[in-house]
């Protein structure tokens, strides 16, 4: 089973789902531009009967009382259907709860162009500070907090930058720790791989 969050594109078609069903769409705060919507997770499922795609959407239970977010759950459920696709909000009670939020946090690092620090970096800095942070987390028996501060002054970036692109990381499994486990960064975290091929397919334009 392989995993990965999906953009709902062309932006065009959860618009016109938007607009059929009386329902705004997500803007962009600062420019109210529509934004690219997306799913949590894309499953490409083998069950040894030929493989096939799901897609789940991880929610906290409380978050599901929210009218705003149960209309953007519309646009994302009519998206699906009309894909033949199958999709299913998932929830804390059915994951362990640690795992739930761990993976609702780090998906907001997702793309790393929403921090502002990152917005105007090309492509090929981020990746060589991606690279740059990664060797430091090898065999490194500091917490992630003095790794990334460290970071952070050593290439001259604002204090936190490091963090986020740890976060960033994890969310694009160019690293992988155990979900199961709460991160905390005061503290020294196993890490269970480091992908450089994964962060090499990834496009920053």
């Amino acid at each position: 089973m392989r995993l990965q969050q999906f953009p709902l594109l062309p932006l065009e078609e959860t618009i016109v789902i938007a607009d059929e069903l009386g329902i705004k769409h997500p803007t962009d705060p600062k420019t109210g531009d529509p934004i690219v919507m997306t799913t949590d997770f894309l499953l490409t499922v083998d069950k040894g009967q030929g493989v096939f795609e799901v897609a789940r959407t991880i929610k906290m239970k409380d978050e599901l009382l929210k009218e705003r977010v149960l209309e953007k759950f519309e646009i994302e459920r009519e998206y699906w259907q009309r894909k033949d696709i199958d999709w299913v909000i998932v929830t804390e009670e059915e994951i362990p709860k640690t795992m739930a939020r761990n993976i609702s946090y780090i998906h907001d690092y997702f793309d790393i162009r929403d921090y502002d620090v990152f917005q105007e970096m090309c492509s090929q800095h981020i990746e060589d500070l991606s690279l740059s942070l990664m060797q430091r987390l090898l065999n490194n028996k500091n917490s992630i907090r003095i790794i990334t501060n460290e970071f952070d002054t050593d290439t001259h970036l604002p204090f936190g930058s490091g963090v986020t692109l740890f976060y960033h990381l994890l969310a694009q499994k160019v690293i992988v720790i155990d979900m199961l486990k709460p991160p905390n960064l005061e503290q020294q975290i196993d890490i269970k791989s480091i992908d450089e091929s994964t962060l090499k397919k990834e496009k920053y334009g």
